[in-house]
């Protein structure tokens, strides 16, 4: 009668002739590689969520800040009808759109004071031709007032920008975390190679 031989070893999952490993489990993975992937998915979650939260609230307060500037500045300047006293002249770095030429102007406001300035003028313009100028309270030459459409313009820029930055923010972050994770792994790799090397050169015999 021959001596009873050992049973063979159960072979290890995944390893053909296994025991089949349960679904959604991996033998490779260890916890710390699941944990990264759970800060992976919030910081997605927080992006998502929050990045998309602030873009629209910034962008809505600039908006409505801009939008708020522009009523003011509308109620605080006034469009008046002004006349060339020169003939138009071209200016040195001067926008085509907004007129090429430079002119001198004088005005009256409602109390009959005179005022004089220089604004820009479409090209060709000649003396006595009129135009369009924005004035303040105090009479003196401004800009027009801000328009809807600038407000708008702000808000999306702002919104963007927000956006942009979320994005930059929660992609450093994950970076530093996934640093983080690669050295803890490093170091269970280290542990682990330590205790089996020996077992493998044959070392731990001696």
């Amino acid at each position: 009668m021959g001596t009873a031989q050992p049973p063979p070893a159960a072979p290890p999952p995944g390893v053909p002739g296994s025991s089949p490993t349960p679904a959604g489990h991996n033998p490779l993975r260890r916890p710390c590689d699941r944990a990264q992937s759970r800060v992976n998915v919030l910081l997605v979650l927080v992006l998502l969520l929050g990045g998309v939260w602030a873009a629209f609230a910034a962008g809505t307060a600039a908006h409505d800040a801009h939008l708020e500037q522009a009523r003011t500045q509308a109620a605080e300047r006034t469009e008046v009808t002004a006349r060339l006293t020169t003939d138009g002249k071209e200016a040195t770095g001067a926008d085509p759109g907004r007129g090429a030429d430079v002119a001198q102007v004088r005005w009256t406001d409602e109390d009959g004071t005179v005022h004089t300035g220089t604004v820009r003028v479409e090209a060709g313009a000649e003396r006595g031709d009129p135009a369009r100028v924005w004035v303040d309270r105090e009479g003196h030459l401004t800009t027009p007032p801000d328009s809807p459409a600038s407000a708008a313009m702000s808000g999306w820029v702002t919104a963007l920008l927000v956006a942009g930055g979320a994005v930059i923010a929660v992609m450093l972050l994950r970076a530093v975390l996934a640093r983080l994770f690669d050295r803890h792994r490093y170091a269970l790799w280290e542990e682990e190679w330590a205790r089996l090397e020996p077992r493998w050169s044959g070392r731990a015999r001696g």
